[in-house]
């Protein structure tokens, strides 16, 4: 202990001592720690915690299969009912519809998001109400207006005080008794912006079965595994089957693998490439450690003489590195809080996430583990150079004294360098890829007009507009509204708009084409008002578009995309023909291109058919899309009055440009290549200056060899090759096992290209490309300064 003792306070001596040098490794350090913090911060929230219910491992999603549909549909009604009365092996299940409403508050009204439910909601997650009680069974399936308010909500609208017990919330019209808060830990499943929680309405219960809406959780028997259950599930999904006359499968998935088996891969990608980041870091320390300890060969061949064994004089190094790491963790942590605190500010995705108490003892761990680790690292390499022997030698001033380590050292620094280029590789190729990536995406014509369109959202409670008729009657009196203001060219009305979601789905029939049994075709189904084409710039490539002529009383019309075109009528035109969209038939008037359902880049899994509004009683929720040649932001004051014109009781929400719906698309896309792009030049930056350091020291090494072979003749020229010769292989070393590890990490990113292989070329060597010429250039400065050499100078200064 006493040793142990001595070793810090010399630690402590020397960082008062050289304290530039020392603030240099600690801000560097820090920077390598604090993003290994902030990644590891999210992994250990998303990954590491347990999930904030009781028996998490009990708790299922339970998907409905159908044959021939990708992905996971919802849930029906008349599926959640019989799989409630059929799963005995489950203790309880829950459904949930995410839903907005319409919430009056004193003076105005705002869209909310609030989820409709069935089943024992608490009673699956294992949560206790945060105040006041939870639905009764009786309350839910006989569609009480009763309501539960988020916790955060009734902290920010109530300040947290319980007289919000028997408040009436006015949602969409309909007043609902608050009975108590629901947990802050149920948004984990509802989302964050949750703020009430309903019954499913009556119109709801009596949706038919072929209508999918909801989401359904469950909790499993004490003593029921996973697997276990799947097996009965199979079990209840083929008497199902056979009693009632469907095809459909039901699946079981763990709700921590739901939560969390999307973020997984890309989380320890971002944790690894952090960690490379470090070890480029410890590198670059190393060897700046390693230089320095030459200038203390006289001081510890002092103290070797006075009886401290290399292995001794080894530890107090690798003490004053672990000094270095331990501050370097202290401000690595500072700045990973920063880091999350701008992060939770600016993205909602990570605020869901980051909660309060994210520094918890792993988090903590982990970071003074990798600052301690680190500074192991970087102080090892000259610790590992301190022979008694050879500092007896540097004492006597004999020829045989070592250099900072001799060749052993420089060996080492050049495996370090090599190192560092490799991990450099890997990152900027992987950035160079993703970014490739994104050019791509934004070079995809979205299959819109983007400039001069304006978009929003209303909403039509059932209770002001109980039918068809009272909702085809506002959007044409909001047309007519709208279409009459100055600077507006083209208005129309859709319940979906480009690049906002998949929205609904469904199966179809050709007339005249019946499908094979077990044969399942499906279509996206849109429903869109006159003008609705040429209102978002659209082509129509055949036929005609929706005109007010196709309204309630006229025939059945569809329009259907290019790509529905293409894969059931290839040799044929469909304009003429008849398809079946909800059990009714109608005719395709024409063909329009097809465009993004979900954004840029994300290819659709099926064609798209139109339908007028009209025809099929549109919806509650509608986007409206104006067309104007002046700003369109300037004209949502105007909307706004418009629509409170005809309802004061409707607000607008989800307004956006085209440009700015298209931008925020691409957001996530931008956050992992901006990452990736500032890793890939963080490691450009510091290979460069790893391989110039090395080259530095090799050539300071060999100033007295230098100088006699240009002494006996040898011109600068031929010194520059002898410099490039040697440091050029370790280059190269570094570029080919970079390549290699390139191939490694860009095949994990594979699922997250697109329009580019992971494995492109011209990715791969632009970037080998790039690291080999900063990396001759930074040999070639230190070479050039070998090749002025002055032979006289160089042997008097020996």
């Amino acid at each position: 202990m006493d040793t142990l003792l001595q070793d810090f306070s010399s630690a402590f001596r020397q960082v008062r001592r050289h304290p530039g040098f020392v603030l240099l490794a600690v801000i560097t350090l820090g920077l390598g720690i604090g993003t290994n913090t902030t990644v590891f911060a999210l992994v250990n929230r998303v990954l590491l915690n347990p999930l904030p219910f009781p028996d998490a491992e009990q708790l299922t999603v339970v998907w409905d299969v159908q044959p021939g549909y990708p992905g996971r549909p919802a849930v029906s009604v008349p599926e959640f009912q019989d799989w409630e009365r059929e799963g005995d092996f489950f203790q309880a299940l829950l459904a949930q519809q995410t839903a907005g409403a319409n919430l009056r508050t004193e003076g105005s009204v705002e869209r909310v998001s609030v989820i409709r439910l069935a089943g024992d909601y608490l009673g699956v997650l294992g949560l206790e109400p945060a105040l006041g009680r939870e639905f009764t069974l009786e309350e839910v399936e006989s569609s009480q207006q009763v309501a539960m308010v988020s916790e955060g909500y009734w902290r920010s609208q109530f300040a947290g005080q319980p007289d919000v017990l028997g408040r009436i919330l006015e949602l969409d019209g309909e007043s609902f008794e608050v009975i108590g808060v629901m947990p802050e830990e149920a948004h984990q499943i509802s989302g964050l912006n949750t703020v009430a929680w309903i019954p499913l309405s009556q119109q709801q219960w009596a949706i038919p079965r072929g209508n999918h809406f909801l989401r359904v959780y469950g909790r499993l028997r004490s003593g029921v595994s996973l697997g276990v259950a799947e097996e009965r599930t199979g079990v209840m999904a083929a008497r199902l089957q056979e009693s009632q006359g469907t095809d459909h499968g039901i699946e079981l998935q763990s709700l921590e693998d739901l939560m969390v088996g999307r973020a997984k891969a890309g989380l320890f990608l971002l944790l690894g490439s952090a960690l490379a980041i470090l070890l480029i870091i410890c590198g670059n320390l190393a060897g700046v450690f390693l230089a320095r300890s030459t200038t203390r060969e006289q001081e510890f061949a002092v103290r070797s003489a006075l009886g401290a064994g290399g292995r001794r004089l080894g530890r107090q190094l690798l003490t004053e590195s672990a000094v270095i790491g331990l501050m370097g963790g202290a401000v690595g942590l500072g700045l990973a809080y920063l880091a999350t605190r701008v992060l939770i500010a600016s993205s909602p995705d990570v605020a869901s996430l980051m909660i309060e108490g994210w520094i918890d003892y792993r988090v903590v761990a982990f970071t003074f583990a990798v600052a301690l680790g680190a500074g192991l690292v970087f102080g090892l390499t000259p610790a590992q150079g301190l022979r008694k022997q050879e500092l007896a030698l540097v004492l006597k001033g004999g020829e045989g004294a070592p250099a900072g380590g001799g060749q052993a050292a420089l060996r080492k620094r050049r495996f370090m360098v090599a190192g560092q280029v490799a991990f450099s590789v890997m990152l900027l190729a992987s950035a160079t890829l993703l970014l490739r990536s994104l050019v791509n995406i934004l070079h995809e014509d979205p299959g819109v007009e983007q400039e001069g369109l304006l978009l929003f959202r209303v909403a039509l409670p059932l209770s002001a507009y109980p039918d068809a008729a009272a909702w085809n009657l506002f959007h044409r009196q909001l047309h007519d509204r709208l279409q009459s203001l100055p600077g507006v060219a083209q208005v129309s009305a859709g319940n979906h708009i480009p690049l906002t979601g998949w929205g609904s789905d469904g199966s179809f029939s050709i007339e005249g084409r019946p499908w094979e049994e077990g044969e399942r075709h499906s279509v996206y189904k849109r429903q869109v008002g006159p003008g609705y084409f040429g209102t978002l710039g659209i082509r129509l490539l055949r036929g005609r578009e929706f005109t007010a002529a196709d309204g309630a009383g006229a025939p059945r019309v569809t329009v259907i995309s290019s790509d529905m075109a293409e894969r059931y009528w290839p040799d044929s035109d469909p304009v003429g023909a008849r398809i079946s969209l909800w059990g009714e038939p109608a005719e395709i008037v024409g063909i329009v291109e097809e465009v993004s359902a979900t954004g840029l880049g994300r290819p659709a899994p099926f064609g798209t058919t139109y339908v007028p509004m009209s025809q099929v009683g549109g919806g509650r929720s509608s986007w409206v899309a104006v067309r104007t040649d002046m700003d369109p932001l300037a004209l949502v004051d105007r909307a706004r009055a418009e629509v409170a014109a005809l309802d004061p009781g409707l607000p607008l929400f989800s307004v956006s440009t085209m440009e700015a719906l298209i931008g925020r698309t691409l957001a996530q896309g931008r956050v992992v290549v901006n990452l990736f792009l500032a890793f890939g030049l963080a490691g450009l930056l510091l290979a460069s200056v790893g391989i110039y350091g090395v080259t530095a020291y090799s050539v300071q090494r060999r100033t007295r060899e230098i100088g006699v072979r240009m002494a006996l003749g040898a011109g600068g020229g031929s010194m520059v090759k002898m410099v490039l010769r040697e440091e050029v292989l370790v280059l190269g070393i570094g570029l080919g096992a970079g390549l290699l590890l390139s191939f490694a990490m860009t095949t994990v990113l594979s699922s997250s290209l697109f329009g580019v292989s992971p494995h492109d070329p011209l990715a791969l060597g632009g970037t080998l490309t790039v690291l080999g010429g900063v990396g001759v250039l930074a040999i070639l400065i230190p070479a050039s300064k070998a090749a002025r050499v002055d032979p006289i100078s160089a042997l008097r200064a020996e």
